[in-house]
């Protein structure tokens, strides 16, 4: 096996190496015959060097494709034992948000029920949206969402405080760096250290006008769209045109991830834990931001002679939806396709193992993951109430793909003892703040009406009743 894959916990001067099989934790040096790696995505592993070295722990190291496979069915406590505390909680973290977002359901469903039971004619399509709210519901509408939009900030800081009184009953050591996304701390990038500061500033600058040229071309391409279909808005087909838009949207998300790799590594970083800081930061800030670019090329599009609220609540239903299967359908079908094509087409066939091939399952870009969903139901549930619901079942179908993919089609999760709980609720408590704040489709614009002109806002019946309606409806 040429690149042996084998987790580690480097320090300083990648000589020691930390093994953590529950409980008490032993600290040695580099075993002989082996030099210390980082994966492309700064994920630390040994590759041996010297076919003659072993034993009974390096073994495991370097023949780690022949380690039985976990079952899908393995509990929680054998994924902690095998592959670390760290991807055990990102279980137990997916389980949290299943419990945040039931919440928030519960909420949303209150002002929804009631708009239910008021209204005296048929059900329709656009019931789903608070386009459809009368004016009575105002006030409930208004204080349900607020109360939720508190609870997106205590979020983060309540499975904090849990983790740490978890790890302390535990009596567990918890090496906690919030911006080590890896989780094996700080080491330097041997290749980029010639490199000035000056050098890496300019580079980023180049990196960062990049992703603002994305960003304006996806705006661009959204309010094209947008602006062409006004005409067709009350057809049968229209809410099939949004899937264009959205999924131009997620199209150009998915190209950013798999880009930002290289644009990260085009920044020379000092060392692998500042190279994922940065990367992580672009991409959940691109597809965050790409997002509210949407909404802001909507907000100039749009026609005002009925309630925005409609339009953009169908964006979120679209968005979930096409966000939910693209992905799912990438991380659990590619892999498959490419181990497929690389043992029938003889050149597509590489020279790595058949465990070296396979795509890592990173808990942090998982996490990550689950930061952008976040969002994306924090800003819908304001204009499209079940969309709680929506994320809710998109975490339950989740959590057995994620298992999934884990233990049957990723490689082996490098070890991971942390449980990067500050990491976490710096991201959960920014994700609460820019989905809070984000213009114009932020709760503190749209209940305000702010982000709308006045015609806009008088054709929503649970912003301003009492400004006649611009247009005749």
């Amino acid at each position: 096996m040429e690149n042996n894959l084998y987790p580690v916990v480097p320090d300083a001067e990648n000589t020691k190496r930390q093994s953590s099989p529950q409980g008490a934790q032993t600290t040695g040096t580099v075993p002989q015959g082996f030099t210390l790696e980082f994966t492309a995505r700064g994920i630390p592993y040994l590759k041996k060097t010297d076919p003659n070295a072993s034993n009974e722990e390096d073994e495991d190291a370097a023949n780690e494709h022949k380690v039985e496979q976990l079952s899908f069915f393995v509990g929680l406590d054998e994924i902690e034992r095998r592959y670390g505390m760290g991807t055990r909680l990102y279980f137990d973290f997916l389980k949290y948000v299943m419990i945040t977002n039931a919440f928030l359901t519960v909420l949303a469903s209150i002002h929804y029920i009631q708009f239910l039971v008021q209204k005296t004619d048929a059900f329709i399509f656009e019931d789903l949206f608070v386009s459809r709210y009368p004016e009575s519901l105002r006030n409930s509408w208004i204080i349900l969402n607020s109360i939720a939009i508190v609870f997106w900030f205590v979020f983060g800081p309540i499975y904090f405080a849990y983790i740490k009184k978890r790890l302390e009953k535990m009596e567990k050591e918890d090496h906690d760096n919030p911006f080590a996304f890896s989780g094996f701390g700080l080491d330097d990038i041997k290749e980029n250290a010639h490199f000035t500061s000056t050098q890496r500033f300019w580079r980023r600058i180049g990196v960062y006008t990049l992703c603002l040229g994305l960003l304006a071309v996806s705006g661009g391409i959204t309010f094209g769209i947008q602006y062409s279909i006004q005409e067709v808005r009350d057809s049968s087909y229209y809410f099939w045109l949004n899937f264009v838009i959205t999924g131009a949207v997620v199209i150009i998300n998915l190209i950013f991830v798999q880009i930002s790799g290289r644009l990260t590594r085009f920044e020379k970083h000092k060392t692998w834990s500042l190279y994922r800081k940065h990367e992580g930061f672009k991409i959940l800030a691109f597809r965050m931001v790409n997002v509210i670019c949407m909404y802001i090329a909507l907000q100039f599009a749009f026609t005002r002679d009925c309630c925005y609220f409609k339009d953009a609540g169908i964006k979120f239903f679209t968005l979930i939806l096409i966000d939910l299967v693209i992905n799912n359908t990438i991380e659990m079908c590619l892999p498959l396709i490419r181990r497929f094509l690389a043992k029938h087409v003889k050149c597509l066939a590489g020279t790595s193992s058949d465990e070296a091939a396979k795509p890592e399952f990173d808990v942090a870009s998982e996490y990550l993951e689950l930061f952008y969903r976040q969002f994306i139901i924090y800003l819908g549930m304001i204009v499209f109430p079940m969309m709680t619901l929506l994320g809710l079942i998109t975490n339950i179908a989740e959590y057995p793909l994620d298992k999934t993919r884990m233990l049957k089609i990723c490689q082996r999760p490098k070890r991971l003892d942390l449980s990067m709980k500050r990491f976490l609720v710096i991201w959960l408590v920014g994700v609460a703040a820019v989905a809070s704040l984000g213009w114009p489709q932020g709760p503190v614009w749209v209940m305000s009406g702010v982000s709308l002109d006045e015609c806009a806002v008088s054709c929503c019946k649970v912003l301003k009743p009492e400004i006649a309606p611009c247009y005749p409806s």
